[in-house]
């Protein structure tokens, strides 16, 4: 009988060991999944669509553009000038370059995969020199040459978007970009790839000869609208540090 009831709690312990671990091991792999979904699939997502072909991504960005622009009140005139005078710089990329002016009254600007830019009137009625304005565009442009918007992109629907690159649904991807396309437009960017695209577009000015106050004028403008550097977004709330515009200055 004592050796009937010490057998009977060590199987009763057995069992709970066996639960409590089996929670555990649960626990873990739950974490886990979540853990890959939330960095790892981003991270990977993000590395991946690096080598989208620029046809690939060009349609991406057509998509999106067309779910978007709907939103807005397309200014056509100004968006006719706009692509003449931005016809004039070599901005030194492969994308096929299209500005959109839509009436609204912030100083901001987006730049979307595969060459799509939205500009709004609001920042273009407060310019007052031309390099002001190729500033803007020459910045915007180099997001789109170094893939910073499609990078972004990826990195945010990482977990929706790394199936569909693993089994190279083109048209899934599209899909998925164009149904967010709104909050997507939204993306900030890191310090790094501001940095990066301020150098290029400072690259391009320099090759084409624009006086490169016309970055300078185009912070100041921005650091005017909407108060301190330091709290200023710019360019789809691209943040604009104080260190951005001392860089403009010590380039000019």
């Amino acid at each position: 009988y004592p050796e009937r009831i010490f057998f009977k709690r060590r199987i009763s312990n057995l069992f709970k060991l066996g639960n409590a671990t089996d929670v555990g091991l649960a626990a873990l792999l739950v974490l886990s999944l979540g853990l890959t979904y939330w960095y790892g699939f981003p991270f990977l997502a993000g590395a991946v669509s690096t080598r989208i072909p620029v046809s690939a991504e060009i349609e991406m960005g057509d998509a999106m553009y067309d779910n978007m622009i709907r939103t807005y009140t397309v200014d056509q005139a100004l968006t006719v000038k706009v692509n003449d005078f931005a016809r004039s710089i070599d901005f030194k990329t492969r994308y096929p370059i299209r500005v959109t002016v839509v009436k609204e009254k912030d100083a901001n600007a987006f730049a979307l995969p595969g060459g799509n830019i939205v500009v709004f009137d609001g920042i273009l009625r407060k310019m007052k020199t031309k390099e002001e304005l190729a500033a803007l565009l020459a910045h915007e442009v180099s997001h789109v040459h170094y893939r910073h918007s499609l990078r972004n992109i990826f990195r945010s629907l990482g977990g929706y978007l790394f199936i569909s690159l693993l089994l190279n649904d083109i048209n899934g991807i599209v899909t998925v970009l164009a149904d967010n396309s709104n909050a997507l437009a939204n993306l900030t960017y890191s310090r790094e790839l501001e940095t990066e695209a301020d150098q290029k577009a400072m690259a391009i000015f320099k090759s084409e000869g624009l006086d490169l106050k016309g970055f300078v004028d185009l912070f100041t403008l921005l650091k005017n609208e909407h108060g301190g550097a330091e709290s200023l977004k710019i360019l789809s709330t691209h943040p604009l540090t104080g260190e951005r515009l001392l860089a403009a200055e010590k380039m000019v």
